[in-house]
């Protein structure tokens, strides 16, 4: 991987790709000094513990108190990246492209705030399930098993391109499997954090967009900074041997 990333850097330029970005499913001890442990947000929203933390957001597991204490995750922007406009940008990105979407296979969005000090904050729908990583062994999976879960992804996958959404950081940490009744799951993709939104309402900004992702599951397009299309997007997103790790 080091190597890879020093050849993206030599050709690309250091200031053109971002690959702190993807680690936001990685599970996180509980910080004692994370102020945001046990705020109510917006008089709604109590943040109870760290899910996972990533390139530029924490994610957080709260209740709904207005919703009979429903589970709701909270993303929020971490403190010092709220002056980093590409964050910010990127950000505001992630809240617009899951409102634009509205299928079973994506993960939901409820509501998007502001903390007291400042911080933009989205709230999602909580997935009581486990990632795509998790299945992802030597072994392998049943056949069965990958075709219904391939299927999902590709309708979410259309239904997303359908609105102008393209997720870039498409890889098994970021489907989630829910289970169902009896031994079926349902996908639900996450992490829309670097999407590029297509015809978006956002100010584009003076910052260039970056190259970003996990190199291990970028595309060649992707990589090479070229147009994405579908086939780009899902080429090595599932893949368990990634094409560059």
């Amino acid at each position: 991987m080091n190597n890879d990333v020093e050849y993206l850097e030599d050709n690309l330029g250091r200031d053109t790709i971002r690959t702190d970005v993807p680690a936001e499913t990685a599970p996180r001890k509980d910080d004692p000094n994370d102020k945001l442990i046990g705020v109510l947000l917006e008089g709604r929203y109590l943040i109870e513990r760290k899910l996972g933390q990533g390139g530029f957001g924490a994610v957080y597991l709260a209740s709904d108190q207005k919703m009979i204490s429903r589970k709701v995750v909270v993303k929020v922007l971490r403190d010092d990246e709220t002056q980093n406009e590409w964050s910010a940008r990127k950000f505001k990105h992630e809240i617009e492209a899951l409102t634009r979407i509205n299928h079973p296979n994506i993960v939901g969005v409820f509501d998007s705030g502001v903390t007291e000090n400042g911080q933009p904050y989205i709230v999602m729908q909580y997935v009581n399930g486990i990632p795509l990583r998790a299945l992802i062994t030597p072994e392998g999976m049943r056949f069965q098993q990958a075709a219904k879960i391939i299927a999902q992804m590709g309708r979410a996958l259309t239904a997303a391109h359908e609105c102008g959404i393209l997720h870039r950081d498409l890889k098994p940490d970021n489907v989630m499997l829910e289970n169902l009744i009896g031994d079926d799951e349902q996908v639900k993709i996450i992490d829309f954090g670097v999407a590029r939104v297509k015809d978006s309402l956002v100010s584009s900004g003076s910052t260039k967009d970056l190259a970003v992702g996990t190199v291990a599951y970028m595309s060649p397009e992707q990589l090479s900074a070229l147009p994405l299309t579908t086939a780009s997007v899902i080429s090595y997103s599932s893949c368990n041997d990634p094409g560059f790790g």
